[in-house]
């Protein structure tokens, strides 16, 4: 289930809320913190009736009274659920036992990602209708950790609640349904009450859906990923296809944790900064570019093991082909940058290595990523001519702010052809400097939509989506 959260003060406030709720969330969890005087709620009777609610009134601005008078309030007027943090539990236990068929019992850790087994044990002790526990964490694993531990914990009748707080927290959320979590917390714009809440904005745009209990998740694992379009493409097909599956973020730095940690629903990953080397060491086997190149961008998960690919170097080629012409009809190949999308693509047209010339900051990186393909290099000081070369641009210069070239402005001319590997922002300053003198690019949505399908092919046994449909939904 999908809650609203909303923190209310009046009985103006809900009522303006109700005006606008969306229509395709499951109920509201309604946070009275802040709410000094008791309201009539009987007003809402015919619209709770068709939601699932959630009461709560937490310690802050209120009395102790005063909150469990909210409570009580609620409770005598709607058969609803009411959460209850444990420590309140435990001074209002008697005023709340005859409810406690509808008690969420509730632990938040706000300031890191430990709940104490005592904790967990006292909740369990109350047999509660709900178990909710919610922790602040700032890698994925984290949570994780603390997932694996729940479901090595016996909760009796009790549903559990798991929610992780701050944006390494978010897959918490949004793959609350296939992992068993009874239901997740969103918030409207401009409206969060926990940290690393989703509002409905992102989650419509990012293609979001409650994939069935026990689907594949899928998911990118990188830092930062942030501003990653592969939860948009990649949820915009699982959506809308057979296969009920849910893409979400592990944002983080802790490998190693992370992959003792990722639970069997999790059967695909796409890899990016700084992880696609690193991967390796954590896959049973390669596929023939990601060997060549050792360059991983996508997992999948076997009973074997983790197998990486790679579909950075196929996507580039497919681009160039399907939108111009064959990678051989270029004079020259020049690739900027030396790391791992540079490795990925010399292993994919290391047959015409007599076009290929490398140039690099780091020229002893340019160097033996040459020498390891026969093709060769050029000092980063040396002039050259690029006319009638295909230019494939594998830096991170001209990401997000960075408003530099990879290479010089009086170099670019109408003969150029540009591929950009960075689609944040959609248009670089080498794409617009390309563009303005004649010459054609490819932007790094183009090679990005084109890896992404790749992917779906390796997780989803060849199907994908339409190109055009995924196009159109990038607005490329």
């Amino acid at each position: 289930m999908k809650l609203i959260s909303i923190s209310i003060e009046n009985q103006k406030n809900l009522l303006q809320f109700l005006q606008d709720f969306p229509a395709d969330f499951d109920g509201i969890e309604i946070r009275a913190d802040k709410m000094s005087d008791l309201i009539d709620w009987s007003e809402f009777k015919a619209f709770f009736d068709s939601l699932t609610i959630v009461f709560t009134c937490r310690e802050g601005s209120l009395d102790s009274s005063m909150r469990l008078n909210h409570y009580l309030s609620f409770a005598k007027q709607f058969k609803e659920y009411l959460d209850v943090d444990l420590q309140d539990w435990k001074l209002w236990s008697n005023q709340l036992v005859a409810y406690k068929d509808r008690i969420v019992l509730s632990v938040h850790n706000y300031g890191g990602p430990e709940i104490t087994s005592v904790e967990i044990s006292e909740c369990i002790s109350v047999q509660a209708a709900v178990v909710k526990l919610a922790i602040s964490i700032e890698e994925s694993w984290q949570g994780l950790a603390l997932l694996k531990k729940l479901r090595l914990t016996e909760f009796g009748a009790s549903q559990l609640v798991l929610t992780c707080m701050g944006e390494a927290g978010q897959w918490s959320r949004m793959a609350a349904k296939a992992l068993g979590i009874l239901w997740s917390y969103y918030c409207l714009p401009e409206g969060k009450t926990a940290p690393g809440q989703i509002d409905v904005n992102q989650y419509q745009y990012e293609q979001f859906h409650e994939a069935p209990i026990g689907s594949s998740i899928f998911g990118v694992i990188g830092n930062p990923i942030i501003h990653s379009l592969s939860p948009r493409v990649h949820n915009a097909f699982f959506s809308g296809s057979d296969h009920h599956s849910i893409y979400v973020r592990f944002p983080g730095n802790g490998l190693q944790e992370l992959f003792d940690l990722l639970p069997p629903e999790v059967q695909g990953l796409s890899v990016t900064t700084p992880f696609k080397q690193k991967v390796v060491e954590f896959c049973n086997s390669l596929d023939p570019v990601a060997r060549a190149s050792g360059v991983v961008n996508t997992m999948l998960r076997t009973s074997q093991g983790w197998k990486g690919y790679n579909t950075d170097g196929p996507a580039v080629v497919q681009a160039v082909e399907d939108n111009w012409c064959n990678i051989d009809d270029f004079n020259r190949i020049i690739i900027l940058g030396a790391g791992a999308v540079a490795k990925a693509v010399l292993a994919c047209i290391s047959q015409y290595r007599e076009k290929i010339l490398i140039r690099n900051r780091s020229e002893d990186n340019a160097r033996r990523l040459a020498e390891s393909y026969g093709a060769k290099w050029v000092e980063y000081d040396k002039e050259l001519d690029l006319s009638d070369s295909l230019i494939i641009q594998c830096t991170s210069v001209g990401m997000g702010e960075d408003s530099s070239t990879p290479i010089p402005v009086d170099w670019i001319n109408s003969s150029v052809s540009l591929v950009e590997s960075i689609y944040f922002p959609r248009c670089t300053k080498l794409m617009q400097l390309v563009n303005d003198s004649g010459g054609q690019c490819l932007s790094g949505l183009h090679l990005f939509l084109h890896q992404a399908l790749l992917q779906q092919k390796i997780w989803c046994n060849g199907a994908h989506m339409e190109y055009k449909k995924a196009s159109d939904l990038l607005e490329i």
